[in-house]
């Protein structure tokens, strides 16, 4: 019924056990991960718990490496070797695929690209003894004790499960390179148009509440509206007091002086139109550089499972997130404890 394509194996067995493989690589990656910072966090390029790079890993050394599976030597270097391969063309396709660097390796020695690196291929090479020495006999023990009737529907079940998933989360990916680019053109739009008014004071002020919150932003842009209007109104009265005393002083002048303080309330009136509409804009620009500063549901999970994840074009952006993501992390701790406290 299934068609031998490997090493005496069928399609059957072979998608098995990179189904189990790519399981056995989620939980190992999941452990790593606590015991680096003591959380559990659902690693993986998918949302399902499978790690494929696993999967096709463990693949690729059973299948190729059978031949030598009395070796050691040659299973530990030939391991090393096509996981170390498969491991540089995956980051290699998913660099120019998503523009972002996954993993990186950079600060590791004897790396290259940050894509590999010597230390984390011995790494591999070990993993493939241990593999082929005690996991793939109690992979293969599992694999057989599912019935075939049962295994084919499941089989096909879990490939369109996995096809969803890949899709989903390569959506995600592609939607989150061009979340970080809008952010950095908002960002920047935001920047240009404090740069280029001339309503406001203290320009370095505003350029510097730019990463506040909509509510912290709103507040200052009020506050300094406020401020604006009351010099104005100090400046009218002061310039009005002056201009009635000098038409009492120079009763022929009188006409000329009617005009001058129409001319002034009518260019007082036209200031705070434009500082309001000014403040508008800013709010709104403002709002929705902080509105991209959200990611999705998908994008955080993203996120949270490749806490090393550098974007390529938009890593300010990136970072950015990240901060804000954190701050949310703490508000929501810094809420449970009062609550906690409350009860």
């Amino acid at each position: 019924m299934f068609s031998r394509i490997f090493s005496g194996l069928d399609s059957y067995h072979v998608f098995y056990y990179f189904l189990l493989y790519s399981f056995i690589g989620w939980c190992w990656e999941v452990f790593y991960v606590y015991l680096r910072t003591g959380k559990v966090v659902n690693r993986g390029f998918l949302s399902g718990p499978f790690c494929p790079i696993y999967g096709f890993g463990a693949s690729a050394v059973y299948i190729v490496l059978d031949p030598v599976a009395n070796n050691n030597f040659a299973i530990f270097f030939g391991g090393m070797i096509l996981a170390t391969v498969l491991e540089y063309f995956t980051g290699t396709i998913m660099e120019n695929l998503f523009h972002a660097k996954w993993w990186d390796y950079s600060d590791i020695k004897f790396n290259l690209k940050g894509r590999i690196c010597l230390p984390v291929s011995i790494g591999w090479g070990f993993f493939s003894v241990i593999m082929m020495r005690i996991m793939h006999p109690a992979v293969k023990s599992v694999v057989a004790v599912l019935p075939h009737a049962v295994g084919n529907v499941l089989m096909y079940i879990i490939i369109g499960y996995f096809v969803a998933d890949t899709i989903s989360a390569a959506k995600a990916a592609f939607n989150l390179d061009k979340a970080l680019a809008r952010m950095e053109q908002a960002r920047e739009e935001l920047r240009e148009k404090i740069e280029n008014t001339k309503l406001y004071e203290s320009k370095e002020e505003l350029l510097a509440k730019i990463e506040a919150t909509q509510r912290e932003f709103e507040e200052f842009l009020k506050e300094k509206e406020t401020l604006m209007d009351a010099k104005k109104a100090f400046y009218k009265e002061e310039i009005s007091d002056r201009i009635e005393a000098l038409s009492e002083k120079y009763p022929e002048a009188a006409q000329r002086t009617e005009e001058a303080i129409k001319n002034f309330k009518e260019g007082q009136a036209e200031f705070k139109e434009k500082l309001a509409k000014a403040g508008e804009e800013l709010r709104l620009k403002h709002r929705a550089y902080v509105e991209l500063m959200k990611p999705t549901a998908m994008q955080k999970r993203l996120l949270n499972a490749y806490p090393d994840l550098k974007s390529i074009k938009h890593n300010e952006a990136l970072t950015r997130i990240r901060e804000e993501m954190l701050k949310k992390v703490k508000e929501a701790k810094k809420a449970r404890k009062e609550i906690n406290k409350e009860n």
